[in-house]
């Protein structure tokens, strides 16, 4: 089918503005009178709080309060999964990021020399630093009802005796560590009071709804009386998913009846923010003699630091995704997410799903050449296909692009001609591999969970179009997808839709722009919104040309009849104003798989394989990404310029977490505070992209699209991985494969080898 719009590269509406600097993030707003906060961080990473004296601080000059948590109306704790974090810290300390006071002051240095002026007296307890630790009898606990947050365990087939029968079983253990958001805009804003004794949140967020809800209860409000604009934002990935300095700018604008502002430095966000979870995985795999896989056995232990967070959840997807896009008859799974006194970790790009297919796809990588098959070929061979229950026993949508993902990998140039890519080397101690990995990743939130998405759609008196819905503009691009879809089913043209976004005063509520979910649900409730408008202007369009609504057609920008009759749209506004039809609603509804699972479960899916092309330098064990070929199937492409921005993006972001980053913590306390020593890549490590869409309708999204945001991040880091195998002979078992890592590797296996001369 032809479009106007979807599918061809269409320039981002906010463009030009990010690129000139134009448009204002949050941070960058200026209110008359505006107080600064500052917050007093806990000392120690685990203590009792005996005593806070905010008595010679107070009496400071340019001091307007300072707030503890005898300040907060309602309930003090917030948190997705369960509101286990306390705004402010009152009776413990769990990690060195928790709020113990809120200075709210005249300057910046008045902020800071208050905080010095703070007397609190702690009771030092012992760290949890280990996951492993958390779990041992007798160690303190972190949290009043224990140190599990969450464990899942499930059976399906006979894994048992599949095992038994196995021509041979892989059994590894892989560890990953945390990773930073990095986000260019730390966290900050604003807090606004209100004359009805509400209050305006100026912050970034991922999901402006439920910042309100949360904040009604701490602040003991109505939702009504709590605006959240929330977008736009530079950068979020997950990392401002939950709140982070919102209510603490509502305490600190109520208490003063000012506005109050904060802007976190690098080295706090780096302390505060959640991050990457931390996932210690042991994976036994049975194959056949003929390479197919009979049984899949997983024992996860996640460490989610001092709060859920949704450290649980993200467990439970991982363990959801443990057979990847394969089929096992047979599988076993038991997963253990803990509290520990290190960072939060939380959402990021991927969910849980990194960290399992860094193992999975490392695993199938191992049972290829032990077993002699070429790693596509065996992936084929197990590859899941349409119509197939996934290994859990669930129903998954129809669209399973997996296999034909493979194929087009199959034939890409890099996977092709591998071997004369590993021959183009220029020095003798540099050495290239190829590697390859696929992966499979979930639109919505999953089965049991409310996830729909309302989109309002009106028609303005010069003819023009306000699309609102509140899901916010993290960077995706998800202001221009929605114009797309919304332009491309009215048949006018996109300059003519004006999206309003985050903004809870003004705009429906989208859901959460996490989950791969934006374009797939957002993009449906706005063509169900269209599609009624559309009807809306052909039947008033007809009623004042006086014929049939079956006569008449929808033109750009008129309601043209089948004899050349013409209504201007603007014409129509007075019309349906008086009918009360100017403005529609419309909602979405996630659509669910078939079973209820401990672990979730999800319906729609998007697949995507990776080729890609390493050097390795053996004198330092620097590794880097030459080339890489990426075959996502994301189902229609709505915009193929934010398509390739995503696939480029989430490459970038894989290749940092597979080589480079690196967040070190020792006894609760971080040693890495800030961009100076934890690296990420930058445009000097970028290498070849090459994208080609594999587009394997989904007959129930929007013109055929899933949501595929996190999916790019995902096969890039087991694919270097493999690469890096191929190319040296060692394999990473714990990321991030760094230089020092991958030098001692290579060391290791030479000294063994030379070990094995000399017998």
């Amino acid at each position: 089918m032809m479009y106007s719009f979807v599918g061809k590269k269409i320039s981002r509406i906010d463009g030009e503005e990010k690129a000139t600097g134009a448009l204002r993030y949050m941070t960058d707003y200026k209110f008359k009178d505006a107080l600064v906060g500052r917050v007093l961080r806990a000392k120690y990473p685990h203590a009792l709080i005996e005593k806070i004296d905010i008595n010679d601080a107070s009496a400071l000059e340019g001091v307007h309060g300072i707030l503890t948590a005898q300040d907060i109306p309602g309930l003090n704790g917030f948190g997705i999964e369960c509101p286990d974090q306390p705004v402010l810290c009152d009776k413990k300390v769990r990690f060195l990021g928790d709020a113990v006071a809120f200075v709210v002051a005249e300057t910046e240095q008045q902020a800071a020399q208050a905080l010095a002026y703070i007397k609190v007296d702690y009771h030092p307890l012992e760290v949890i630093d280990e996951p492993e630790k958390a779990v041992q009898p007798g160690v303190p606990l972190i949290h009043e009802k224990g140190n599990l947050l969450r464990h899942n365990k499930a059976v399906a087939g006979d894994p048992e005796t599949a095992f038994k029968r196995a021509y041979l079983v892989v059994e590894r253990n892989y560890t990953t560590t945390w990773q930073e958001h990095a986000f260019i805009e730390t966290e900050g804003g604003f807090a606004v009071p209100q004359g009805d004794g509400g209050v305006t949140i100026y912050c970034p967020a991922q999901y402006g709804y439920r910042d309100r809800q949360q904040l009604g209860k701490i602040l003991n409000l109505p939702e009504e009386k709590i605006i959240v604009i929330s977008s736009p934002m530079g950068g979020g990935f997950g990392g401002k998913d939950d709140l982070n300095v919102q209510a603490l700018l509502a305490l600190g604008a109520l208490k003063t009846n000012r506005p109050v502002f904060i802007h976190l430095a690098r080295e706090e966000s780096f302390m505060t923010g959640i991050k990457r979870q931390p996932f210690h995985i042991k994976m036994r795999t049975a194959v056949s003699a003929t390479g197919e896989f009979l049984a899949q056995e997983v024992d996860v232990l996640c460490d989610t630091g001092p709060y859920a967070s949704l450290g649980g959840a993200i467990m439970s997807f991982g363990l959801e995704n443990c057979c990847g896009s394969y089929y096992f008859p047979n599988v076993k799974l038991e997963g253990h997410c803990v509290y520990t006194n290190n960072l939060i970790s939380g959402e990021f790009r991927g969910f849980g799903n990194n960290q399992m297919h860094f193992a999975l796809e490392s695993q199938v990588d191992i049972i290829a050449h032990e077993l002699g098959i070429d790693p596509i070929e065996i992936r084929q061979k197990n590859c899941i296909k349409s119509g197939q229950r996934h290994s859990h026993g669930h129903r998954v949508a129809a669209s399973v692009g997996a296999m034909k993902t493979l194929e087009a990998a199959k034939d890409a140039q890099l996977w092709k001609n591998r071997h004369a890519f590993k021959s183009q080397t220029t020095k003798p101690w540099m050495k290239r591999g190829v590697g390859i990995a696929m992966c499979q990743h979930a639109n919505g939130l999953g089965k049991g969970l409310p996830d729909h998405s309302t989109a309002s759609m009106e028609i303005r008196e010069d003819g023009t179009f306000i699309l609102a819905i509140s899901s916010e503009e993290i960077g995706q691009g998800v202001m221009t997808t929605l114009a797309i879809i919304g332009a491309e089913v009215l048949g006018t043209e996109i300059r003519n839709i004006k999206i309003v976004n985050g903004d809870t005063s003004l705009a429906p509520d989208g859901g959460s722009c996490t989950a791969s979910r934006t374009t797939y649900i957002a993009g449906n409730a706005v063509i169900k919104a269209a599609r009624k408008m559309k009807e809306l202007l052909i039947r008033a369009g007809a009623e004042i040309l006086g014929i049939p609504a079956d006569k008449v057609s929808f033109c750009s920008e008129k309601i043209r009849s089948e004899s050349g009759q013409e209504v201007m749209l603007s014409d129509l506004v007075p019309l349906l104003q008086k009918q009360g039809k100017a403005k529609v609603v419309e909602t979405a509804i996630m659509p669910e798989t078939d079973i209820t699972h401990d672990i979730g479960l999800h319906y729609i899916q998007g697949y995507l394989t990776q080729v890609v092309g390493v050097e390795v330098n053996t004198l330092t064990g620097k590794t880097d990404v030459i080339v890489t070929e990426v075959f996502p199937d994301a189902g229609k492409v709505i915009n193929l310029l934010g398509y390739e921005g995503q696939v480029e993006g989430g490459t970038v972001m894989g290749m940092g977490y597979a080589l480079m980053e690196n967040y070190q913590t020792k006894q609760g306390k971080s040693l890495t505070r800030n961009l100076q020593t934890y690296l990420i890549p930058t445009a000097s490590d970028m290498p070849e992209i090459r994208i080609t869409p594999v587009e394997v309708l989904e007959e129930s999204g929007p013109f055929g699209a899933k949501g595929f945001g996190e999916t790019t991040s995902i096969a890039v880091t087991p694919a270097i991985m493999n690469a890096i195998y191929d190319a040296v002979g060692v394999r990473v078992f714990h990321l991030p494969a760094d230089p020092e890592t991958v030098y001692g590797l290579i060391k290791k296996k030479h000294d063994y080898s030379y070990k094995n001369q000399l017998k």
